[in-house]
């Protein structure tokens, strides 16, 4: 029915027509034909009737639906990057739908203000200047090239990016622009400087502490040596005290039994003092780790005894 409403159509109106249509083949298999038909005058039948030329665009078809899904794949990564993502001419002009949304957002642009035309409303002269010289470089030299930039955003705000930006050529193999994508790394930086604040501040800590334990040990080592000092200069005149009073205990017969006992008195606080000593210099070999035990035997009665003599009149 198609082919004859299309038919009557071409010899009423005498214009030819183009048409595509799928057919199945004899094997099973489906082609694609793209069909003209047009209308010619039979002089034997004495009336106009329709010459068709048909051919197979099966092939054809096949490379224009792989073409048109890479170009989908294409589109939905540039559209759903993270990144900044354009391409520009070689008169440094964005070229036709070939900036993506984060760029137009970022920028606070639309689309239509940006096709055809140099990024001069929103980059300011002298980054623009600079990038204009690297796109020079890269399609002069069909190189590829890697910096960091700092750009503003449409409210304000200055941001960090790496600019990653490369030749692109046309089917010859011949430079027409170059393409950009601009990954956003101002957190990233934020994050580093505050790393490294954190270090700095964790060494100067660190510093600061090993300065306070060499001076605690300093002061440490200056007590230890002070005590030491201190018990030996207090032992000598104490052992002068502790030696007299045995000198009067040995007295025959001279002393009564209340100067024995005085001078007993003397002689037992003088060594409990010279224990004192003792242990202060105890403590400086604790210290550095120089104190020896000694293991003796001790008299209970004699230690209460010699307490209690401390405390009577």
């Amino acid at each position: 029915r198609l082919w004859t409403e299309q038919d009557r159509k071409i010899i009423e109106t005498m214009r030819g027509a183009t048409s595509e249509t799928t057919l199945e083949q004899a094997d099973g298999s489906v082609r694609t034909y793209i069909s003209q038909k047009f209308p010619i005058f039979d002089p034997v039948r004495g009336e106009h009737i329709i010459c068709a030329i048909s051919t197979d665009i099966t092939e054809q078809k096949r490379i224009e639906d792989a073409l048109a899904e890479s170009e989908q794949r294409s589109h939905a990564f540039f559209e759903n990057s993270p990144s900044m993502m354009y391409m520009k001419d070689t008169d440094h002009a964005i070229t036709f739908a070939n900036a993506n949304a984060n760029y137009l957002e970022f920028y606070g642009i639309a689309e239509d203000d940006t096709i055809g035309a140099r990024p001069v409303n929103y980059l300011d002269p002298e980054t623009l200047a600079k990038f204009e010289a690297i796109d020079r470089k890269i399609v002069g030299h069909n190189i590829v090239k890697q910096f960091e930039a700092q750009m503003r955003s449409n409210n304000g705000e200055m941001h960090d990016f790496v600019v990653t930006k490369f030749p692109v050529h046309d089917a010859d193999g011949e430079s027409i622009g170059v393409g950009g994508i601009n990954t956003d790394v101002t957190e990233l930086r934020k994050s580093e400087k505050q790393l490294r604040r954190a270090k700095d501040e964790a060494e100067t800590a660190a510093r600061m502490f090993e300065l306070a334990a060499k001076k605690a040990q300093i002061a440490d080592l200056a007590k230890s040596e002070f005590l030491a000092s201190m018990s030996h200069e207090l032992r000598t005149p104490l052992s002068g005290i502790i030696g007299m009073a045995n000198l009067l205990l040995d007295t025959d017969g001279s002393l009564d039994d209340d100067q024995l006992h005085k001078i007993g008195t003397i002689q037992s606080s003088g060594k409990a003092l010279l224990t004192i000593l003792n242990d202060v210099l105890d403590i400086s070999k604790i210290e550095a780790g120089e104190l020896q035990i000694e293991n003796r035997d001790c008299s209970i009665a004699a230690l209460m005894n010699a307490v209690e003599n401390l405390w009577k009149p």
